[in-house]
């Protein structure tokens, strides 16, 4: 994934929740990014893709297709902190991010697939994901 600077969620190329989908839609080609970040009020609150916009219906916002809620996490915490925030209360995803840089979103089925596959403790969310073959 492109990564994209956090400071810039709240401008675009976010969207927001109450967003229509064409908007979204169209905001997300003119990025080129593979999803966009859907911030509310400041504050990142899910992210949208491709996907989930066609699989929409006629008159539906970004609220009613976004990934939410999602956790946010730097690459370098621990993968125990990444679980954990699984396990403590329903995530859609996680963002990780590297500094300023949004690096990629995960989903909660391919994190709960990941947990299921190899579990590792003491190691980093990078070099977790990197022992997965997750990231490149």
């Amino acid at each position: 994934m492109t990564s994209l600077p956090i400071s810039r969620w709240r401008d675009h190329p976010a969207v927001s929740p109450g967003d229509s989908l064409s908007r979204a839609y169209l905001r997300l080609v003119e990025s080129g990014l593979p999803r966009l970040p859907v911030v509310d009020r400041g504050e990142l609150v899910g992210w949208i893709d491709l996907a989930a916009i066609e699989q929409a219906q006629k008159n539906e916002y970004v609220s009613q297709r976004m990934v939410a809620p999602v956790a946010e996490l730097e690459i370098n915490d621990s993968a125990e902190r990444l679980v954990t925030e699984f396990l403590e209360r329903p995530l859609g995803g996680v963002v990780i991010r590297e500094g300023e840089r949004w690096q990629e979103a995960y989903t909660s089925e391919q994190v709960r697939g990941w947990i299921e596959k190899k579990w590792s403790t003491g190691v980093s969310i990078k070099q977790w994901l990197l022992s997965l073959g997750s990231t490149g």
